[in-house]
This record gives C-alpha cells, sequence and structure tokens, in this order.
C-alpha cells in the first residue's frame, strides 16, 4: 500500500490514458465520503444532465481528494460520459501541460486531436508533433490554442457527456484555469462538467477562484474532512479485519488527526514493526504500542502531505514545530512575520490536514520533525532565533529558552549568556546535567571575554563532574593553566581554589590562593556580572569564608606548589572538609559526619562533604552506618542519572569494603569506579580506586595485579591532590611488602609531609607513622619505629579503634614478653570493635605466635586458628601463607575448615555467656532472625541440642577457654 496519496495520474508528454484511473482499494476512500459520492451521483446525472456546470471538490492533503475524484470518474465513465483526465504539477515541479494533457487522453477522438496537431495560424500546436515533445504554445500562441481546444471540447459536447476531471486545480496558473472555465462557460451545448480538486491550504487566491467557479451556471462544492473518530473506527475494522478497542482508536485518531493517508501510514508502521508485510493484518497488541518513528512510513506520509500544502503553511508548521507548546496566532504571527489573522487561517489550514489537533500544536514529534525537515537549515535556525527572543522578552522561564539557543549554537546578544546560565541552574535543579552541561558550554563560547568566560568555566567543571569525571577534569585543567598564565581575575582565582580544593587538589589550590597577594578584588569589577557563581563558594561545607581564604600575603618562593602548601595557613582552614571533625575524638567525629548527612542535600557542592562524611564513619568505627549511608546515597545518584557521583561513591564503597577486609569486593567496586575515567585523562580521582586496588591485590597476594595498578598512568597532579596521599600510601605498603622497604619509607614520609603541609595530619585519615614504623621495624631501625609509634599513640587515644588498634599491634613488636603480650590483646579487642578483620587477622596471628614462643601451645593454636579462618574470610591469601605456611594444610587449617564460621562463633560465645537473641542481634547489628540461623547452624556442626551445651562444646572445639 502507498504511503503517498494515490493522484489522478500526471499524463507525460507521450502517455495516452483511458477515461478512468488506476483507484486504490481503500476502504477510507468510500467511509464518511459515500453521502457525497450519492450527492454527487444524484445532481450531474439527474439534475444537471446536459446542463453545463463543475464540481470543486477540496480537503487538507492527504484527505482522499484524487480517490474520490476517480471513484466519481468511475461512476460518470459507466454512466456514459465521454471523461478526459489531467492533473496538475506534483510538490516541486514546474507548471502543467494540462491542455495537452487532456488531448492526449485515449478517450479525447482522434480526429479533432489530428487538427489540433498543426493550426492554420501558425502557432505552435497544443500537441507537439511526433518526433518533437519539446514545442510547446509560448505566451502569445496559448490564447490562440485555448481557443481551439475549446472549440474541440464543444464539438464533443455536442455529442457525449463531457466530463473534464482535474486533479489539484491549485497547481494550475491562472491562464489554463480560466481556459477551462471558459470551456464550460460558454459551452454552446451545456453538456460539459468540469470536476476539480483542490487544495485550500496554497489557494492565496481562494476568494478569486471561488468567484470564478460561483459565476458558472451550476456549481457544486464538496469539502473531504478527515475522518471523525466513529469513521476512523471504521476504518481500523475494515483495515485489520476485526473491531479496534477504544484505546486503539484514541491512539490513532490523536496520532493522525483522521487523516487517511496518516491513519494508512501508521498501520504500515505497525506492520513493519510487527515484521509482517503489508497488506496483512497486525498484531492488535502491537497496533496500541507502536509510535511512529523519523525515517518511518508515518514520517514520510508527513513529508508528504506537508509538501502539498504550500510553503507559507509549511512555513507555519515548521514555526509550530520549533514553538512546540509555546503555540499560539500571536507567537506564530511573530515567528513567521505574518499578521495574527493569516497566521490563525494557516492553523485552519493545517487542522483541515489533520496535523494540528484542537489546541492548534503540531499531533506528534515526528511530525514536528517532517516540518523542520521541509526547510533549510538557516531558515530553522532563523526560527529558533526569533522564537528565543519572543520568549524572553516575554519572561518565559530561561531552560525554555535555551533549548532554542541550543537548537542554534550560537549567537552574540549578551541577554542569551544569562539565560543558558540560569537554563543550567534550572536544569540541574530537574537532576538533568546533560543539559546543564551543554547550556554552559554555549554560553562559555558566547561570552564576551575572560570576566565572563572563567566564571561559566568554573561553574562547567564542577557541573561536569556530576556525568564525566574525565571531561571535567580536563576543564579543571585548562582552568589551571589560564591562571597559571596570568589569564584570572582575582574573584575567579578564588572561585578556582574552592573548586580545586573540593576536587582534593590542595596543592594546586595553595597556589591559586598564593597568586591573590592579598586578594584585593580590581577596581573594574562589573557591578553585575551576568553569571556571578561566588554565592555558590560561600556555601556552609566550607568553614572559612571566601574573602579571609583569599587574604594573605604568601612567603617564601621556590616551587609553586610545594612552597604555596606550606605558605598559606587558610588553606588548612578551607581544606577542613578533607580533615577530621569534630573536637578530635572518634564519636564526636562521627556525629559531625551523620548530621552532615542527615541535613545536607546531595549537590554539586554538597558531594564532597558528603562523601567525606561517609568516609568519617567508617573510620571512626561506624561501618554499618557508613554502609547504610553509601548505599543510600549511591541509589540517589542512580534515580538522578549522575555516574560521576555515582563513580565517586563506589570509590568510597570500595574503601568502606577495604576498611572491613573484604578483599574480593573492594577490589570489584575499585575496579568499577575507575572504569568511569579512561587512561590518559587529567582526572586525579583515580587515585583513589587505584590505591584500593593495590592494597586488596597486595593483600590477596596477587603482587603481578598490584604492580600492573602502581604502574597504571596518572597524571602529575594527582600528587599534589589528595588522592594522591592515598595513592602513595598504597604503593608503600605495596613495596613493603615485596620488600622494597627504602621505597616504602620514601613513600610514607612523603605522605607524612603532606599531609602535615595541608592540614590533614590525623591517623584516622592517614596512619602514616604506623606504616613507616612497620618499614623501619624491618630495616632493623627499632629506635625510629618506636618515636613513630609514640607519636601515633599520642594523636589517636580518643580517636578510632582500628587506628589504634593497628597501632598497638606495631607497638607490640617494638617490646618482648608480658608486655608483646598485653598489648597484642589490647590491639585484638580494639581491632575486633571496629570491624576490621583482616587487621583484626594480624593482630591475632602476632598474639598467637607470642603465645607459642612463651609455651602456650594450645592458646597459640587456637588463636592461629581463629587468624587463619579470619585471612581466609577475607582472601588475604598471603598473609594465610604467612599464618600457617603451606596453603593452609598444616597442623591448625585442619580443625579450622568445615567448622565454625567467624559470624557463627560470634554469636556462639555470645550465647555461650547467656545472652539471649535479641541481646546478641542488639550487640552484633544483625536481626534476631539473623542470630536464629546462625545458632541453628551452630548446633549441628557441634552436635549438640540445647543451649547449656554450648560452652563445654565451645571449649572443646577451641582447646580452651571461651573468651
Amino acid at each position: 500500500m502507498s504511503n503517498v496519496e494515490a493522484p489522478v495520474p500526471r499524463l507525460s508528454e507521450t502517455a495516452v490514458p483511458g477515461p478512468e484511473f488506476a483507484c486504490q482499494a481503500d476502504p477510507a476512500v468510500f467511509i464518511e465520503r459515500e453521502e457525497h459520492l450519492t450527492g454527487l451521483r444524484s445532481t450531474t446525472v439527474g439534475q444537471w444532465a446536459g446542463a453545463a456546470g463543475a464540481v470543486l471538490i477540496e480537503g487538507g492533503a492527504g484527505c482522499g481528494k484524487s480517490a474520490f475524484l476517480n471513484a466519481a470518474v468511475q461512476q460518470l465513465t459507466a454512466a456514459g460520459s465521454l471523461v478526459l483526465c489531467a492533473g496538475g504539477a506534483g510538490p516541486g515541479s514546474g507548471p502543467p501541460d494540462l491542455l495537452g494533457q487532456l488531448v492526449r487522453n485515449r478517450s479525447f477522438p482522434d480526429d479533432l486531436r489530428a487538427g489540433l496537431e498543426r493550426t492554420p495560424d501558425g502557432h505552435l500546436p497544443v500537441v507537439p508533433a511526433a518526433g518533437r515533445p519539446d514545442e510547446r504554445p509560448d505566451r502569445t500562441g496559448r490564447p490562440a490554442q485555448a481557443q481551439h481546444l475549446c472549440a474541440a471540447f464543444q464539438a464533443i459536447a455536442r455529442t457525449s457527456r463531457l466530463v473534464i476531471a482535474i486533479d489539484d486545480l491549485h497547481s494550475v496558473d491562472d491562464a489554463t484555469r480560466q481556459y477551462l472555465l471558459h470551456a464550460v462557460r460558454d459551452s454552446a451545448s451545456g453538456n460539459v462538467l468540469l470536476i476539480c480538486t483542490t487544495n485550500p491550504c496554497i489557494r492565496k487566491d481562494a476568494p478569486l477562484l471561488d468567484a470564478d467557479f460561483l459565476s458558472l451556471p451550476r456549481f457544486h462544492r464538496i469539502v473531504l474532512n478527515p475522518l471523525t473518530r466513529n469513521g476512523l473506527a471504521e476504518y481500523l475494522a475494515a483495515s485489520l479485519g476485526h473491531p479496534a478497542d477504544d484505546d486503539l482508536v484514541d491512539h490513532c485518531h490523536t496520532i493522525t488527526g483522521g487523516n487517511p493517508l496518516l491513519l494508512r501510514s501508521l498501520l504500515d508502521e505497525v506492520r513493519e514493526a510487527a515484521g509482517q508485510r503489508t497488506g496483512a493484518a497486525p498484531a492488535h497488541r502491537a497496533v496500541g504500542l507502536v509510535q511512529p518513528v523519523v525515517g518511518g512510513p508515518f514520517h514520510r506520509a508527513a513529508l508528504a502531505c506537508l509538501a502539498r500544502v504550500g510553503a507559507v503553511s509549511r512555513e507555519s508548521a515548521a514555526a509550530l514545530a520549533v514553538l512546540g507548546e509555546a503555540g499560539s496566532p500571536g507567537r506564530l504571527a511573530h515567528v513567521v512575520r505574518q499578521d495574527v489573522a493569516a497566521a490563525a487561517w494557516d492553523l485552519r489550514l493545517l487542522g483541515l490536514t489533520g496535523l494540528t489537533n484542537d489546541a492548534g500544536r503540531l499531533r506528534h514529534p515526528v511530525i514536528a520533525a517532517a516540518a523542520l525537515d521541509t526547510l533549510p537549515h538557516d531558515h530553522r535556525m532563523a526560527l529558533h532565533l526569533r522564537t528565543a527572543r519572543l520568549l524572553y522578552d516575554e519572561g518565559a522561564p530561561a531552560l525554555e529558552i535555551a533549548g532554542h539557543l541550543l537548537a542554534v549554537g550560537h549567537g552574540e546578544d549578551r541577554w542569551a549568556v544569562s539565560v543558558l546560565c540560569d537554563a543550567a541552574e534550572e536544569a540541574l535543579a530537574g537532576d538533568d546535567a546533560k543539559r546543564a552541561t551543554a547550556c554552559l558550554e554555549l554560553a562559555e563560547r558566547m561570552s564576551a571575554g575572560a570576566r565572563q568566560r572563567h566564571p561559566i568555566g568554573i561553574r562547567l567543571a564542577q557541573v561536569t563532574w556530576r556525568i564525566n569525571h574525565a571531561a571535567a577534569s580536563q576543564r579543571l585543567a585548562e582552568l589551571v593553566t589560564d591562571r597559571e598564565e596570568g589569564r584570572f581575575a582575582a574573584p575567579h582565582t578564588a572561585m578556582l581554589a574552592r573548586l580545586l580544593i573540593a576536587r582534593g587538589r590542595l596543592g594546586e589550590a595553595a597556589s591559586a590562593l598564593a597568586s591573590l597577594a592579598g586578594g584585593e578584588e580590581p577596581a573594574d569589577r562589573a557591578p553585575e556580572d551576568p553569571c556571578d557563581f561566588s554565592a555558590l563558594w560561600a556555601s556552609a561545607e566550607y568553614p572559612v569564608p571566601l574573602a579571609r581564604a583569599a587574604r594573605f600575603v604568601p612567603q617564601g618562593q621556590g616551587d609553586v606548589v610545594q612552597a604555596a602548601a606550606g605558605a598559606v595557613p587558610e588553606l588548612k582552614a578551607a581544606a577542613a572538609v578533607w580533615a577530621w571533625p569534630g573536637d578530635g575524638t572518634g564519636d564526636s567525629a562521627a556525629e559531625a559526619a551523620e548530621h552532615a548527612l542527615r541535613h545536607s542535600p546531595l549537590t554539586d557542592t554538597t558531594l564532597v562533604l558528603l562523601t567525606n562524611a561517609v568516609r568519617t564513619l567508617a573510620r571512626a568505627g561506624r561501618c554499618d552506618t557508613a554502609v547504610f549511608w553509601c548505599n543510600k546515597l549511591l541509589g540517589e545518584t542512580e534515580r538522578r542519572d549522575a555516574p560521576g557521583w555515582h563513580a565517586e561513591l563506589t570509590a568510597v564503597q570500595a574503601e568502606i569494603s577495604l576498611l572491613l577486609g573484604m578483599l574480593h569486593d573492594a577490589a570489584h567496586q575499585a575496579e568499577a569506579a575507575l572504569a568511569s575515567v579512561p587512561q590518559g585523562t587529567e582526572s586525579v580521582f583515580v587515585g583513589s580506586p587505584l590505591a584500593t586496588l593495590i592494597m586488596a591485590h597486595t593483600a590477596m597476594g596477587r603482587y603481578d595485579d598490584a604492580l600492573e595498578k602502581v604502574n597504571h598512568p596518572v597524571p602529575e597532579a594527582l600528587f599534589h591532590s589528595v588522592y594522591g596521599l592515598g595513592f602513595m600510601r598504597a604503593r608503600g605498603h605495596f613495596h613493603l611488602a615485596t620488600n622494597r622497604l627504602l621505597a616504602a619509607v620514601n613513600d610514607f614520609t612523603t605522605v607524612g609531609r603532606l599531609a602535615e603541609r595541608w592540614g590533614l595530619d590525623r591517623p584516622e585519615i592517614l596512619p602514616w607513622r604506623n606504616d613507616a614504623a612497620q618499614a623501619f621495624l624491618r630495616l632493623g631501625d627499632g629506635a625510629k619505629a618506636r618515636q613513630l609509634v609514640r607519636e601515633q599513640l599520642a594523636q589517636c587515644r580518643s580517636g578510632s579503634a582500628q587506628v589504634r588498634g593497628a597501632m598497638l599491634r606495631t607497638c607490640a613488636r617494638t617490646v618482648g614478653g608480658a608486655d608483646r603480650i598485653r598489648l597484642l590483646d589490647e590491639a585484638a579487642e580494639a581491632l575486633r570493635t571496629s570491624g576490621d578483620r583482616l587487621e583484626l587477622a594480624r593482630a591475632l596471628a602476632d598474639l598467637g605466635r607470642t603465645h607459642e614462643a612463651e609455651g602456650d601451645t594450645v592458646r597459640a593454636g587456637t588463636l592461629i586458628r581463629r587468624a587463619w579462618r579470619l585471612a581466609e574470610e577475607c582472601g588475604a591469601k598471603a598473609l594465610c601463607d604467612q599464618i600457617i605456611p603451606g596453603g593452609g594444610e598444616g597442623e591448625f587449617a585442619g580443625k579450622a575448615r568445615g567448622r565454625l564460621s567467624e559470624s557463627e562463633m560470634r554469636v556462639a560465645v555470645l550465647a555461650a555467656h547467656g545472652n539471649t537473641n535479641r541481646e546478641i542481634a542488639a550487640k552484633l547489628y544483625v536481626t534476631v532472625s539473623t542470630v536464629e540461623q546462625h545458632l541453628t547452624k551452630v548446633f549441628r556442626k557441634l552436635d549438640i541440642t540445647r543451649r547449656q551445651q554450648l560452652r563445654a562444646r565451645l571449649q572443646e572445639e577451641l582447646r580452651g577457654p571461651v573468651a
């Protein structure tokens, strides 16, 4: 089935058609048209028999005028009339040789045609002679030829009822139209009937044409409107072979407006989507689900309709596509530069075609796309610019205006930059970061100079972080380069420093602050900068006001990054978002972190605050709470389509998993975070997942994998950032595990120097002293190790249990005998509380070996079994091999395999001490149901039936008292 309205055949120069047309077998020809056909038959065959007259068939493009004319011609031919058919030129064609088409009809008498091939007055013939198809009458010869043709028509009318059928009269030139009307009006016999189709959408001379037809002796007008809803339902039933349900009828009517051509093409699209051949009944379920797409049958049919509505109406349709929901006669008139009455007329004509709905909007996005496709690119851009200015003058929302500016992609008006910046904030409020980024990118390109461009660039670097770390880091690097080359004003430098701090790039932030040299704003500052984002940087998460952080006198010379970092005391305060909050205790830090998480929404400016709050909870020993908030924020980033935020929180999730000794989970999560940043970018964020991966692979004994991450390409800026501290610390642990002890010491002490310089020298954040002490012990420098141990113990007396436990374990290695056992007991208790299973395994292994050295082999065996089992649960193969060489096949491992898991052991010990299931659940932060499940497994593995048997059976299992 064709997707384009079937017209009366356009006769070629040589074709000689018969009196009938090839009519499509389309049920829409007669649906809601039967009454018109009946009236036409009774009028032309009955009332007008032997009289001259004209019938004008009007309707929008695609409404079935040509098919209706085909049916009428067939009826008149069957009634004995001699029918001559011709058609106007198709869209984009030149003026039609309409008179020549009529003469070349097969039904035209041969003797009359021969007389018209060469006329006695010397003019060119109406019909070119054989071999000279390009000859046509010129303007001076056409009146005479028309006179001869009219005489031929009158000769035919004297012996037969003559019907002249013209399709698309609106494309026929005025002179030819007058000749046709003259043939009807001046017919001596009166036995001539003119039937024409016309499209009112492209009749600029509609009143004149109406006057011409109304002046005829007899005139009948037929208007073919789009199908009503009932007619459309009848059409669907005929096409599908069964009645259509109401939802399907509404669906089709909403999209097509009852236009038969659009309706037919929509069904064709359904068939294509269902994988069926044209003509097969489409699946009923598929019909209601299919929406037309650009390039499909419906789109092509819409283009065909638009090609037939005329240039003025096409432009109006395109303007409606540009205006969208903002369309109205007044706005349409402004955009296409017409008066309101002309615009309203265009809306009415487009409605007659079914392209627009009752509200004057285009019915479907595919129709809008087709309307825009009909105009050249420059013309479309002009419509968008006019619409943008109109909406701006009317005070429309910035995001609505920005859509038109984005479509154009350029502009010079100052107001457009301001609108785009406002639109970006509106888009962010709706979590459309991609649209916000597009608005800011265009605003940056359109900005008048550096004073306007740099604040936009800073905001763009901040917003882009939400969706693309690599792109955001590249933008930030370009801004840093601009500042270093002296192209930044003081206020913008302070803004840049704030963003650098938020991204952890503290070395570059210090350099930026140092360059301010007092931070006095220039006297020529514009009073109303259209993109002043300074308010964004005065947010509560930064404890030091912008002005205070910007005013100081730099000290020293030399390397800008390193020297400035030590010369800017304000940097430590401004970078406090990365530091240990509260009064120094773990409880106050956790309370401050949870307060921030409860009361701060996730935004571009609070992201660093919230991610570090989650880290603080984990470092303070509140891992369960940290996991809860991390998962909550991850879910929010997924809902808000913020992959950049999601990657950062995934990296934090990996850090928590590492802290809990869940090495495989940590590695998997860190790989996912790292995958979001392609290699070779300027992103310093890669330091976080790389650090986790190096630590996890090292603990698992996968030294080749760890080395690969150590050698992963990273930007130089990483080593001047917070993320670089974590990366260097992890690299130090890799060196320590692979016996590169001096390299390990260098990494750990470098971390310490930078942490102190940036105000981050807290063992809860970076326990570098403990790391370095382990390296010095391996080097045999016990004195240096003891010094570092004492310094760190003094710092963390009331801080993190995990840090304190790890430090006590290291401290125990500097003493012997009972002191070592005491310190290791304290370390194990602190680590058990913290939830760090991997470090607990190390402490228990050390404690077991110490008891073994003291001769307590029973206690040693119990502790070593527990340590090995913990290390195995963590996936720490390297530690397992250290605890029990030989891969766990030794004396202690055999007891551990197949027995209680660590979780089951914790529940069993608490139950053996008389705790109820509810009390156990509260102490272990699990549900009562989980406790019950663990106890069921414990009873089965220990082969007991009563709770009272637990203590004795556990003592037997562990070969010692239940701790």
